[in-house]
């Protein structure tokens, strides 16, 4: 007979309705650290799952590293190879989000080696476990693989029979491309995914990241018109939810908008004050937000400060392990050097 939801439980998941992550990360905190005395491993993954994605949301993606890694270990002692699939695609995302990329790999093809035994081949769990691998992928530039992924993640997103999922994994398709630089194909999947994805339908951080990703492409495509609603629909979302790191990135996204319009100052004045000391951005991120600079610095003919600013983004990205990123990086510092 399966044990009552604990009120600490669903008041957490109010919380998270409206918004209020501190509350709904204190209650799961509590509760989490009661269930792991109690020595209930299956309800402590439960519970830890649920706490994990509270943080995320939040924006405390180093403890939501740390949980994870915990879940994996608890995980690994159990018989349930499909708990072990949610935790390890969890676990890849989390190492993703803290710019682990090198190591965001494991999980994830452990995870896949998992499907068949756990019966969730073909299930949305194995959709999202390819969207994450392709997301991990493109980051490490490492797009070999990526559009038959991409192929495979379509493929059983329409079996699935579910719009949501279809919106998602055309959401990821889009991104993809827009790193393979296909833009007219990332323009084509941005818009199929907007037939399915509202923010009835999603989470207030995923209708968020959903609208940086569609005005990032439509920028890509110099779609201007459309991508300036677009992220004036984002900043409005972002209001909501005051995390520091959500703001940074859309204001990288805000000084791409500039930098479109021909505005390099504007663009560049918002880029110095994402790469101070105190910047919310980490990893990868605050490495292309330096790339953005440089070009910026660049553009204002300002060729030994582009340089400064191409050399510490090839360093964190030789410290991620994105090492064929770091090369596209040197490579651009003698381009802006030469001219």
């Amino acid at each position: 007979m399966r044990t009552p939801t604990p009120p600490s439980q669903i008041l957490a998941v109010n919380a998270m309705q409206s918004n209020d992550y501190a509350r709904s990360i204190e209650l799961l905190r509590d509760l989490y650290a009661q269930v792991l005395a109690e020595g209930d491993p299956m309800r402590s993954i439960e519970v830890g799952l649920q706490l994990q994605r509270a943080l995320q949301t939040h924006g405390d993606h180093d403890q939501r590293l740390a949980l994870l890694e915990e879940l994996a270990a608890t995980a690994s002692d159990q018989p349930s190879d499909a708990v072990r699939v949610a935790v390890l695609t969890e676990l890849g995302s989390a190492l993703r989000d803290t710019g682990y990329l090198s190591r965001a790999r494991t999980p994830l093809e452990s995870a896949l080696a998992l499907l068949r035994p756990a019966r969730l081949h073909g299930t949305s769990e194995h959709v999202r476990l390819l969207g994450t691998l392709v997301s991990v992928l493109c980051e490490l530039s490492d797009t070999g693989p990526v559009p038959s992924l991409v192929s495979e993640m379509l493929e059983l997103a329409e079996s699935v029979d579910a719009p949501g999922i279809l919106g998602r994994s055309q959401w990821v398709a889009a991104m993809a491309y827009d790193q393979l630089g296909s833009a007219e194909d990332a323009h084509t999947f941005i818009v199929r995914a907007r037939q399915h994805l509202t923010p009835a339908t999603l989470t207030l951080r995923d209708w968020l990241r959903f609208c940086r990703s569609t005005t990032s492409i439509l920028l890509n495509t110099g779609h201007l018109d459309d991508a300036h609603e677009w992220l004036l629909g984002a900043e409005q979302t972002t209001s909501l939810m005051n995390v520091p790191a959500e703001t940074a990135a859309l204001a990288a996204l805000r000084a791409r908008h500039e930098s479109a319009l021909g505005r390099h100052e504007s663009a560049l004045k918002l880029y110095v004050g994402l790469t101070g000391e105190d910047s919310p951005l980490s990893g990868l991120q605050l490495a292309r937000v330096c790339l953005a600079k440089a070009e910026e610095l660049r553009a204002l003919n300002r060729p030994e400060e582009a340089a400064e600013a191409l050399r510490g983004a090839a360093a964190i990205c030789e410290e991620n392990g994105a090492y064929q990123l770091a090369v596209q990086m040197w490579r651009r510092m003698d381009e802006i050097r030469s001219h």
